[in-house]
């Protein structure tokens, strides 16, 4: 199912959780530690949405801090409005980057999930997900690219 299949609501859903992704993301990112703004991160170039477009393996932990029993297949591409779709076996969502931050809004088990991944130098993804209404909060993914 496609962003543009979804029923109405759950778009609008989607499409409020980005917004309220991107707001959080933009204050995160004003109070970056030090660590975080060496050298090194500085002279990385910025992260353009096309540079994410491609097929990633996942794994990572659900908010109650257990494994996923497997790897999980995540594509990504560029939807028409410009915003990245997301699509994994079971859902699809879809992203906005910030900087070298891409926020991500989806749907799982009737509940909103969002996930704020951080780019790594080896071009692989990680980060943290929040699945609303979950009392854990040790959910997290690592995606690695496996094509273009």
């Amino acid at each position: 199912m496609s962003i543009v299949d979804m029923p109405p609501v759950r778009r609008q859903i989607m499409r409020a959780t980005v917004a309220a992704l991107m707001m959080t993301a933009g204050w995160a990112t004003k109070v970056e530690t030090h660590a975080a703004t060496t050298a090194s991160a500085r002279e990385r170039p910025q992260l353009q949405a096309s540079d994410l477009v491609g097929t990633y393996m996942v794994t990572g932990t659900e908010t109650d801090g257990m494994p996923y029993l497997a790897p999980r297949r995540l594509v990504i591409t560029r939807g028409p409005s410009g915003a990245l779709e997301l699509e994994w076996e079971n859902g699809v969502g879809v992203g906005e980057v910030i900087g070298r931050t891409l926020g991500v809004a989806t749907w799982a088990r009737g509940r909103t999930v969002i996930l704020v991944m951080d780019v790594q130098a080896d071009g692989s993804l990680s980060g943290r997900l929040l699945r609303r209404t979950d009392s854990g909060t040790h959910g997290g993914e690592t995606w690695r690219r496996i094509a273009r």
